[in-house]
């Protein structure tokens, strides 16, 4: 979801999508702190190296090119 906001706030300009991505990164990153990371899954889609990738890319301006195997640019 985060990866989706990102693209919609960065493409299509819309002020929802930066309003949802703050939202998830702030979520995230308080989940982040309060769960073991030995506790999270290891997959991509659920797991903690998708969150790390999203939160990279919409917060730190990381490269995006991982996002195409998702149907996102």
């Amino acid at each position: 979801m985060l990866a989706v906001a990102d693209a919609f706030e960065r493409h299509a300009r819309l002020p929802a999508a930066s309003a949802l991505k703050e939202r998830l990164v702030g979520h995230l990153t308080a989940r982040l702190s309060g769960q073991p990371l030995a506790e999270w899954p290891a997959d991509l889609l659920t797991g903690l190296p998708g969150v790390l990738a999203a939160l990279l890319t919409a917060a730190h301006g990381a490269p995006r090119g991982w996002l195409p195997c998702l149907g996102l640019r």
